[in-house]
């Protein structure tokens, strides 16, 4: 373990600004290649039959989104370790060294308690009229219905997503920014870049999507005091694992 610190502690000051652009930039751009390629294979076989195909329904689909989703995040998990992997190793080591198992529940329990607050809120905003929220065609699409698509979710958006964000946003952005201004700093300009970077108020105009963003930078700051405590990976995804897990039940048996 005190190896690991060490290693941890090292590799502080030597995170590149860029290294989470490149992180975030890379995967998204694998996994927009991927689509499209997928699409064009697609049509050309349709062409073969000459039968029609609505491309655009077809990527609202479950299946779709849940795909590009999954391959967009390991796809920026992978570009995460081997950017950390060129300055320490064993890098999983490094970012996740093992932490307590008190931690790791509480860090989990919080994240619990962040989301049913965070959606027991909203949904009592809505019932007041205070704040009206809508669903947009891709988050409806993305709703699970039945238990293998619940699999699915809870594989891709419980597990995989939690695990390529801790490491982009808590582990290279994170560390970086502690090396440039300090922790206090670093804490909330990450939670921000962090609220910011999933553009909810692109998707959802008005209040909704200045509230979804408020939100997310809130979490993004409990996320980073968790590995600041902890100084591990570990504990602010299992933090994020469960938030996204309760959020996504909270979706299937409260639409």
């Amino acid at each position: 373990m005190a190896e690991i610190s060490a290693a941890v502690r090292a590799d502080d000051a030597g995170v590149r600004w860029w290294e989470p652009i490149v992180a975030l930039v890379g995967g998204n751009a694998i996994a927009l290649a991927t689509a499209v390629v997928g699409e064009i294979v697609v049509l050309i076989g349709f062409a073969m039959r000459r039968s029609n195909i609505d491309v655009a329904a077809i990527a609202q689909t479950f299946p779709v989104l849940m795909g590009t989703l999954a391959l967009n995040n390991l796809a920026t998990f992978s570009l995460s370790w081997w950017l950390a992997w060129r300055r320490v190793r064993p890098a999983l080591a490094a970012y996740f060294p093992a932490v307590g198992a008190s931690a790791l529940t509480m860090a989990a329990l919080s994240g619990v308690a962040i989301s049913f607050a965070i959606n027991g809120g909203n949904t009592l905003l809505d019932r007041l009229g205070v704040v009206h929220f809508e669903s947009t065609t891709f988050e409806i699409a993305m709703m699970p219905h039945g238990i293998l698509q619940f699999v699915v979710c809870a594989v891709v958006v419980g597990l995989i997503a939690p695990a390529a964000e801790e490491f982009v946003f808590r582990g290279l952005l994170l560390r970086w920014l502690k090396s440039a201004m300090g922790v206090a700093g670093a804490i909330l300009i990450s939670a921000l870049v962090f609220g910011l970077i999933h553009a909810e108020f692109f998707f959802h105009w008005g209040a909704q999507g200045a509230l979804f963003t408020l939100e997310l930078v809130l979490a993004g700051a409990v996320l980073a005091i968790w590995v600041q405590r902890t100084g591990s990976l570990r504990a602010s995804f299992a933090c994020h694992a469960a938030y996204n897990l309760t959020a996504t039940l909270l979706g299937l048996f409260f639409p």
